[in-house]
Order: structure tokens, then sequence, then C-alpha cells
């Protein structure tokens, strides 16, 4: 639905301002354990992620999960990714974002 802007099988659903307006970023960062150091910003229940170096350069909207839980959706690769993942109180729940860095570089 949202990298459709809100359209399911040709119909609209959700409207297509409201889907521009809550993925947009509206806080350039939160403090820097879910910035992840900048990276993220927040809108309504989304992270707005502007990714560069070492995981790729794309745009991700994206929405988190505690123990590395993620949905990401890249609109310019016309791409979603889910990552379920169980990384609790351990340090490496930033995995998802190096997996979601292999899979964008591996897309057309």
């Amino acid at each position: 639905m949202v990298l459709n802007q809100g359209r399911w099988k040709g119909r609209q659903i959700v409207p297509r301002e409201w889907i521009q307006i809550s993925t947009r970023r509206h806080t350039e960062q939160t403090f820097s354990i879910w910035s992840f150091d900048g990276i993220y910003g927040y809108g309504y229940q989304w992270w707005h992620g502007n990714f560069n170096g070492e995981y790729g350069d794309f745009t991700a909207i994206t929405g988190v999960g505690y123990g590395g839980q993620r949905l990401f959706i890249i609109p310019d690769k016309k791409l979603v990714v889910t990552i379920f993942a169980g990384n609790y109180g351990n340090g490496i729940w930033r995995m998802s974002e190096q997996v979601l860095a292999e899979i964008v570089a591996a897309a057309p």
C-alpha cells in the first residue's frame, strides 16, 4: 500500500496525501540509538532513512521493531523488504540495515 501510494488492485484505499505526509521526514533525527547515527528521521509512525556510504545510496521508508525487525520500503527501486529477527539485547539489532544494503545492491 505504501509503495503504491495507497492504491491496491487499482483502487485508492488510503488517501495518497496521507501516505505522502505520514512517510515524510518530520524530524531530522531523534536520540542516536533510534536515528541510527543520523540516518533516520521520523514521520508519523514511520522512520525515513537516507542511506549512503557503506549501505549504498538510497532512501527507505521504514517500520522498526525491537530486535531488528524491519519493514523497508524503497520507492526508487520499487522494492519492499521484510526482515524478521530476534536480536534482543545483544547489540547487533542494526544488522537488518546491513542485510538491506546487500539486497538493494543486488536489485536492478
